[in-house]
Order: structure tokens, then sequence, then C-alpha cells
């Protein structure tokens, strides 16, 4: 198959790729990036690009070296915690610069790249082929570089970092779960929570797209059935939840014993905001990945077009005498 045409094909996937991308990125497009926090939409992006890291890293180091003077060798997990926040800003930050300039730049150069694939194909552009090859190939090292970093940084916070605004619950939204023994239990390890990591309480980014925190039909429908768990075992925690839980709770009113407690506020969120996030964040890094993949692809075949064109000047034999 041609090789010009086949560079054409690399750069016109990139471009169409690139411009998708743009509008489903999760900060380009913050508008739409929300997700619900107790029945709020609240924009996760809003001052990621910024955040003042700088005055966050000098309030920890002032507090540490306070802490030395009485507390010299305790090791507290909120002092890891701050730490973890300090690294978050900063790479919230670095997120936020690479998604406009990995993703702006992968437009514009998808576009010459296309335009130049183009009219070497229809052949008019042949006398400058090198030198597009050349483009071609520059610009194939700047897109796969920047996209691949920025795929990092993007999944890394997508997959590990938690949004210490919402707390684990079980699949049918229950915060609470009778362990069959002599107590209820949350969904998440207590123990570490309380002396090892603050933040094992939370969810991360990738979880959103989990039906417990969006809103769930069957579980709608199951609040409105005088006959399920949830419709006798749901409470206020702020206000009505009972301060000393039994071995097994259960409601006098009908001897009903809760296997599983909820918290009202969970089942209030009527939204979909946060599958959509979810679903915008994960699709923005596929398609980032088959950017970079047309990157490469753009390095290889410029680089032939680079060394395989023919040099535009006439031979010596050509020359008329």
């Amino acid at each position: 198959m041609n090789k010009n045409f086949i560079f054409f094909i690399i750069a016109c996937s990139l471009f169409i790729l690139s411009i998708i991308t743009v509008n489903v990125a999760p900060i380009i497009s913050k508008a739409d990036s929300i997700i619900t926090v107790d029945n709020r939409d609240v924009s996760f992006f809003e001052g990621w690009g910024n955040a003042n890291c700088k005055k966050l890293d000098d309030d920890y180091k002032f507090k540490r070296d306070i802490r030395k003077y009485y507390d010299e060798e305790n090791k507290k997990p909120e002092e890891d915690q701050v730490k973890r926040i300090i690294s978050e800003c900063k790479n919230h930050k670095i997120m936020y610069s690479l998604e406009y300039a990995a993703l702006i730049l992968d437009v514009s150069l998808g576009f010459i790249c296309t335009f130049l694939g183009l009219i070497h194909y229809l052949e008019p552009g042949k006398p400058f082929e090198k030198n597009s090859g050349l483009i071609g190939l520059i610009s194939g090292i700047v897109v796969a570089v920047l996209t691949v970093v920025y795929v990092a940084f993007s999944a890394n916070i997508f997959s590990n970092e938690p949004i210490r605004y919402i707390k684990k619950l079980y699949s049918n939204k229950a915060s609470l779960h009778y362990n069959g023994v002599d107590k209820y239990i949350y969904d998440y390890d207590e123990e570490k929570a309380v002396n090892d990591d603050l933040d094992t309480p939370f969810i991360k980014y990738k979880d959103l797209g989990k039906k417990q925190y969006n809103y769930d039909s069957e579980i709608f429908q199951s609040s409105k059935d005088s006959k399920s768990e949830y419709y006798h075992c749901h409470f206020n925690f702020e206000t009505s939840f009972p301060t000393a839980i039994p071995v097994k709770y259960t409601i006098e009113a009908n001897d009903h014993e809760c296997i599983y407690l909820w918290n009202d506020k969970n089942f209030d969120n009527t939204s979909i905001n946060n599958k959509f996030l979810y679903d915008r964040w994960l699709t923005s890094i596929i398609l980032s990945v088959l950017i970079a993949v047309c990157g490469i692809g753009l390095v290889i075949f410029g680089f032939l077009l680079f060394t395989g064109s023919n040099n535009s000047e006439p031979s010596p034999s050509t020359i008329p005498a």
C-alpha cells in the first residue's frame, strides 16, 4: 500500500480522535464534569489549574517543625495524609496543564499532518515530500510523548486517588452490614482507617461508575416496598441513627431484623452524574492511548517519507545543455 496513503490515514485518525477526546476530556469539558455529593452537584476540576500547592507544602513544613519539639518520634496518619494531599495537588496541576497542552497540540498537529498527507496522496506535493516527512516525524514524536505523559497522570489519578467526600457503600447502597457475629461493619477495614490510612473509607474516581453511587431503579423501587428490608432499616445517621446498635438491630413495630442499615442521604441520590463523569474520563484515557499509537505511526511513516523521497532538485543528467 502507498506509504503516502497510510500517512494520510494515520494523520486523519489522529485528527478525528483528538477532536473527540477534546469534547469528552474531564478537565477541558469541566462544565459537564460534575459528580453528586450529598445530592449536590460538585465540579471536581474547578481550581485544579491554579491551586496553591506551595502554600500547602509550607503549612505542612511549619507544622512538622513545630511538632518535632514535642512529638519527635510519633508519626501520625494525619501527617501521611497531608503529604498525599500535597502530592495530589501537584499532580492535579500537571494533569490540568497536560490535558490542554497535549490535546490541543494533538488536534493542531493532526490537522497539519492530515493536510500534508492529503496533498501528497493526490501528488501535488511530491516536490516537498521530504519536508513533509520530517514534519510528520517531529509531530509524531511530540504527540506520542505528550499524550503518553498525559495518560499516565490521568490514569493514575483516576485509578488511585480517593474522593474524600464520598464514603464506600455496599452494592445495595447500604452503609453497614451485620457481620453475623457481634456487630455491624462498614465496607472497608475500620482498623486500618483509624490507625493506618485515613483515606481507606473513601471511594476512588474509578468507583464513580458503580450503581451504589448513582441512581438505581431497582434499589429505588425497593425503598417504596413495605416488605423490603430497606423500608424498615433506613435512618438519618446524623439525627435518628441509634447511638448504640445491639448485636442485631430489630425494628420493634414488626420485629424486623436488619442485616443491612442504610443512610437516608445515600438514597436521596437520583442523579447519574457520577456515572457520566466516569464514562467520560475512562473514554478520554482510552482515546488518548489510541492517539499516542497514531503518534507512533506518524513517526514511522514520517521517517519513511523523509528517507525514501526523491530529492526535489533535478539530477545533473536532466539539466539541459
